[in-house]
């Protein structure tokens, strides 16, 4: 089964093994949209990164854009680290993968911090990635500050086409789980998602869909 090389930069929320090619930029946008209810609302994530090497990334992330709270913008800049360690006798494409990214509330509330760490492999056969690893951060990216525990799984139906599914434990405004399709249109380097929020208690957000549309650009 052949998996794509130039995957999406996060499985969905939850940053994942991938790095944006080397001198590739990758924008997407990200709207969560709840349709039902009388408080019916959207908020969206948008984020550009930038491929150094085959190990590194660049980012640059928008927080907090909301359709019923704009009390919580913040702008972070930051990089991620990805490493392959070998593959094992049970295990393929075995990595460690670190980010780290500085928020900065751009409604005068501070500056704060954003890191995860994770361990990620593929099942031999299948190529289903699995990933696991902690995150940690503050108010302006998760709406309090947070420590964390993040899973992810991702199973690739062709080589445009995967299943996936993220978790992050808590009560911060991304917890809960997430299962979704991912599609990577590799002729014109397009990726669109299409997900399900379903969030980890009544103080963590609401149930609603995710939708992404991404594209990488040359930058040379």
């Amino acid at each position: 089964m052949q998996v794509p090389l130039n995957a999406q930069q996060a499985i969905i929320n939850l940053p994942s093994a991938d790095i944006t090619p080397k001198n590739k930029l990758f924008v997407m946008n990200e709207s969560f949209v709840k349709m039902w209810g009388t408080d019916g609302h959207w908020s969206s994530t948008n984020f550009i990164t930038y491929g150094l090497n085959e190990n590194w990334e660049l980012a640059i992330t928008n927080y907090g854009l909301k359709s019923d709270d704009l009390n919580n913008l913040s702008l972070a800049f930051g990089a991620k680290h990805s490493k392959r360690i070998s593959s094992i006798k049970i295990l393929d494409d075995v990595k460690i993968t670190n980010g780290y990214m500085l928020p900065v509330s751009l409604q005068g509330n501070g500056v704060g911090s954003n890191f995860f760490s994770h361990l990620s492999f593929r099942l031999p056969k299948v190529k289903t990635r699995l990933t696991t690893g902690i995150a940690a951060g503050t108010r302006q990216v998760y709406g309090r500050d947070t420590v964390c525990f993040i899973g992810g799984i991702e199973h690739p139906v062709n080589k445009e086409l995967s299943i996936v599914l993220e978790y992050f434990s808590g009560t911060h405004d991304f917890a809960g789980i997430i299962p979704g399709l991912v599609y990577h249109n590799l002729k014109r380097d397009v990726v669109a998602v299409v997900a399900y929020r379903i969030p980890a208690n009544n103080i963590s957000g609401d149930y609603g869909f995710v939708f992404e549309l991404g594209k990488y650009f040359d930058f040379n």
